[in-house]
């Protein structure tokens, strides 16, 4: 065994199990995990490192691939039959750091990760007369906002409230502070990290509103969220054709400086004949996707989670702008044949061609491909769309699916398609990462006694979201509506959120609630009653963008201005 004092040998990174690179950044001649997910277990002078920790250390040893090493070897993983570890590494380090005070509190650990404003003070330093540091906050303590402390991360041995000394390295001198470097550069040189931006409260009030929401490993900075929303203004034909512009760059990233701490790009064609209309967006060729990176670096710049909608509109497709007019764009015109469960026609549109099984099955392909081109555009959230109407929703809803084979009929058989897609979309998107689905909990028919339409129901919701629990989804986005055009609704304040509560309550799914959420009360009031876990606006953030600063401040929270406005904002004093 090495002597404390003797020189450290050299780790080469590339090749070093993840327990040797950890022994090399703590000075230590074993570390032990204090979860025992580590490998390390000899006896000797050892450091107890916790994930967080490890992952802390990281930056200690300025590189991101030492962080993966430590991370990866922490959960007991073969590091040379993982490769790339970036998304992992980096998911991970945002719920670390989110949740540092659990980190801290955790009473196994030998070597602790603190927050201080001066370095590790020797042994008996202290003055009898001051008083000693306040204890770290407790596991259901708010987490402390990272990016605009003074403080540094340091790292120390047992508490001084044991009368130990600080850990010290190999040479006798107190560990150095971890350096305090941008969020960009603690992941890695090509990937930015979209950091936990939560506006810091005022006095004792806490806003539930703007609080994070930890989904698998990624955590969104607060609860409100943006819905999408077509803006029909990609180009409809050439080689930009479906591509995100400058319109799209500056509309996304307007909302993520507004502080919503999710922003959702609209309804994405998986395919050509899957948008709405010539003019909306489509995710599945290289251009598309190049285009699509900037704006997700925009929003992660600005601290909030990129998410983007994949959908195929189905039979409601190929249709006008909806401000020129309501009508079917031909194929002469640049339209195209429409495509659906069933040859029955969206109101007055024209008959949809039904779908082979084998065309179904190049659906669910087209699905996988356009989420794996989300996932290397930079995108942290892909929500499948099976609401309002379109492909899904459609094989969903015995008002629009009339198929006798293993695609209609029965419930199981109608949700068959959505449970596919959504096979096939997780089985492409990072295990640490989310996926949501949008729903249309109810068609409005079978609710309405005067309609004797069968329907979609709210029962149905329920049964489908236990389905899609069990395949991965990890939330609900919860809407209505959008399956035949004379339904009867009853709009109002938050009607929506009702179907959004029924879901969560009887399967306990996290969902987020829409449908005219205009007030930061009202907003505040369905989180902290539980009728939903986010809410998504949409009309309300096209009026202001800037929406969520100023809930925020109707709530006692701070807004998380842009430091470009910030310095300018926050010196109004009326």
């Amino acid at each position: 065994m090495e002597e404390a004092g003797a020189q450290a040998r050299p780790v080469d990174l590339e090749k070093a199990t993840g327990d040797e690179v950890a022994r090399h950044l703590t000075g230590a001649d074993t570390v032990v995990f204090a979860d025992g997910a580590g490998p390390g277990s000899s006896v000797g002078r050892k450091d107890s490192v916790d994930r967080g920790a490890a992952i802390l250390l990281a930056d200690a040893a300025e590189t991101a691939r030492v962080g993966r090493y430590l991370l990866l070897s922490a959960m007991g993983a073969d590091l040379r039959a993982v490769e790339s570890l970036d998304p992992v590494f980096r998911t991970y380090l945002r719920a670390k750091l989110a949740a540092e005070n659990a980190i801290r509190s955790r009473t196994a650990l030998q070597t602790t990760i603190v927050r201080s404003t001066t370095p590790p003070e020797p042994a008996g330093s202290r003055s009898p007369s001051r008083p000693a540091r306040a204890p770290s906050p407790g596991p259901m303590s708010p987490p402390s906002c990272w990016r605009c402390s003074t403080n540094r991360f340091w790292t120390a041995g047992p508490s001084r409230s044991s009368g130990a000394p600080p850990h010290r390295g190999r040479r006798g001198s107190p560990r150095r502070p971890l350096n305090r470097r941008s969020a960009s550069q603690l992941i890695s040189p090509s990937t930015a990290l979209s950091r936990p931006a939560m506006p810091h409260l005022k006095g004792n009030t806490v806003s539930t509103l703007f609080t994070p929401l930890k989904l698998r490993f990624l955590q969104i900075p607060n609860r409100v969220w943006m819905s999408p929303m077509c803006m029909y203004s990609a180009a409809p034909t050439g080689p930009e054709t479906g591509a995100p512009t400058d319109f799209h760059l500056a509309h996304l990233a307007s909302r993520a400086a507004g502080g919503a701490g999710l922003v959702m790009a609209e309804a994405t064609g998986v395919r050509p004949d899957g948008r709405i209309s010539p003019w909306d967006l489509g995710l599945w060729n290289d251009h598309q996707q190049e285009a699509f990176s900037r704006i997700t670096a925009a929003i992660k710049a600005h601290g909030a989670v990129p998410a983007i909608q994949l959908a195929h509109a189905g039979r409601k497709a190929s249709v006008d702008k909806p401000w020129l007019s309501d009508r079917c764009v031909p194929e002469s015109e640049g339209g195209w044949q429409t495509v659906a469960p069933s040859a029955v026609a969206y109101d007055s549109l024209p008959a949809p061609h039904e779908l082979t099984v084998a065309e179904i099955r190049q659906l669910v392909a087209d699905f996988a491909d356009s989420a794996r081109r989300a996932l290397a555009a930079g995108f942290e959230v892909a929500e499948v769309h099976g609401a309002h109407g379109y492909l899904i929703n459609s094989f969903l809803s015995p008002a629009s699916n009339h198929r006798t084979d293993a695609y209609g009929g029965s419930f199981e058989n109608r949700i068959r398609f959505a449970l596919e897609v959504v096979d096939a979309v997780r089985a492409v998107w990072p295990a640490e990462l989310p996926v949501f689905f949008r729903t249309s909990a109810t068609d409005w028919l079978t609710e309405n006694p005067e309609d004797k339409r069968e329907g979609w129901t709210g029962e149905d919701t329920v049964r489908l979201a236990k389905e899609l629990t069990a395949h991965g989804v990890d939330l609900l986005d919860v809407s209505t509506g959008g399956m035949v055009r004379d339904a009867k609704i009853v709009a109002g304040p938050s009607y929506q959120v009702p179907f959004a509560a029924q879901a969560r309550q009887a399967t306990g799914i996290p969902t987020a609630a829409v449908g005219i959420i205009t007030d930061p009360h009202q907003a505040e009031e369905i989180i902290t009653s539980g009728q939903a876990d986010a809410v998504l606006l949409g009309r309300e953030l096209l009026r202001d963008p800037y929406w969520p600063q100023h809930a925020a401040l109707a709530l006692g929270a701070e807004p998380r201005w842009p430091d470009q406005y910030a310095y300018v904002v926050k010196r109004r004093k009326h």
